[in-house]
């Protein structure tokens, strides 16, 4: 095999004809869809880092809530402790009073009880004493006699009415 210099520059000619028609042809295009796939590629890197920060600051903003709400519910809590606290002391406060009362109460009428049996004692006290002091005056007797009898018993019985 024999090396042909004329076939070998006819061939080099071609090939760099090719090269120079596909340039003109094709690398533009394919350039142009390189620089295009490029942005694109870095256009989505950019907004993926973007988004990346935008959930972030919405990941804080929402955990910040959470730590509100958290803080008004521990609040609330707060409050509504504080408010049971305080219906239990007007309650008990008022059972108190209601039980004073009815002591007091229950106190004046024991009072008014005993002074209605002394009362009472005084009257059949008096009636004993009228009858003990008609059988005296059936008997006959002086009428000193009989009032001093009277007299002794009646002041008798107020000393044990007094005590």
């Amino acid at each position: 095999m024999d090396f042909d210099f004329s076939v070998w520059i006819l061939q080099m000619a071609n090939f760099l004809l090719l090269v120079f028609i596909l340039s003109k042809l094709f690398w533009k295009p394919a350039s142009e869809y390189m620089n295009k796939r490029a942005k694109y590629i870095a256009d989505s890197l950019n907004e993926a880092e973007a988004k990346k920060k935008e959930a972030e600051r919405l990941l804080t903003e929402y955990e910040e809530k959470i730590r509100g709400y958290e803080d008004e519910a521990r609040a609330i809590l707060t409050r509504a402790e504080k408010q049971g606290l305080e219906k239990r002391e007007r309650i008990t406060a008022q059972a108190k009073e209601e039980a004073r009362s009815l002591k007091s109460q229950a106190d004046w009428e024991i009072k008014q009880n005993k002074l209605q049996v002394e009362e009472d004692l005084k009257k059949q006290v008096a009636e004993l004493a009228v009858l003990a002091a008609s059988k005296i005056i059936s008997e006959n007797m002086d009428a000193e006699l009989n009032r001093a009898l009277v007299e002794k018993f009646l002041d008798k019985v107020g000393e044990v009415n007094v005590h």
